[in-house]
């Protein structure tokens, strides 16, 4: 098994979007993503029942999410990045489709996400360039393992055209 995510960076990123309020929460963000991360890792390529444990365990974690209230946009787009990203990742090495969709529908949204983490982050206040720039990073290596690993046909292309050029991060920063 290898480490499909980076959690040490994502926990630095989403640190830096952490509301005070959220820091003083006892880390529970934090700690969601750790179990994203872990269900995610847990899937072995070559035993399918590891990928329906994933499954079940990241639609688990995505209604955990989604009834989270008081996270900041940025920090909640990538948390459901990483759940469409462990269901899309569970779809491809367990070779099955849900009631959510299949492989492909995920992984888009997977990309969709963080397009949608990039924008929500630019500006913000806490957010460094190089973050910035592994979120974009992350939404280039979607756009080709979905159509080059995974045979999907969705419009990557169209989600980094439609970020600036750049990013722009808050002043003194």
């Amino acid at each position: 098994m290898t480490d499909r995510f980076h959690p040490f960076k994502a926990a630095m990123w989403v640190a830096a979007l952490a509301t005070p309020a959220a820091a003083q929460s006892g880390g529970t963000d934090l700690q969601l993503l750790a179990r994203i991360f872990e269900a995610t890792n847990a899937i072995e390529s070559d035993e399918p029942e590891t990928a329906r444990a994933a499954y079940k365990t990241c639609t688990e974690l995505g209604q955990e999410l989604a009834a989270r209230t008081g996270m900041e946009a940025g920090v909640r787009y990538y948390f459901e990045a990483e759940i469409e990203g462990c269901l899309s990742y569970a779809m491809y090495h367990g070779e099955f489709s849900g009631e959510t969709g299949d492989k492909c529908s995920h992984h888009l949204a997977h990309a969709e996400k963080l397009k949608e983490a990039i924008l929500a982050a630019q500006n913000q206040k806490g957010v460094r360039q190089d973050q910035l720039t592994d979120l974009r990073d992350s939404l280039r290596r979607a756009s080709e393992v979905g159509p080059q690993q995974y045979g999907c046909t969705g419009d990557y292309a169209k989600l980094i055209q439609s970020l600036p050029a750049t990013d722009a991060v808050a002043p003194g920063e």
